[in-house]
């Protein structure tokens, strides 16, 4: 049952680290593509 929970754990941070770079992608194209004033920026970022 160890295994399987570090295993589980394992994938969904790669998961996780997956999703965290394909947002920093999205955000950078977004950002090229369409560039916003400061304030829009700072408002998605928290």
């Amino acid at each position: 049952m160890k295994i399987k929970a570090n295993t589980i754990k394992e994938i969904t941070s790669i998961k996780v680290k997956g999703a965290d770079a394909m947002h920093s992608l999205d955000s950078y194209f977004q950002r090229t593509t369409a560039p916003k004033s400061a304030a829009q920026e700072r408002r998605e970022e928290f």
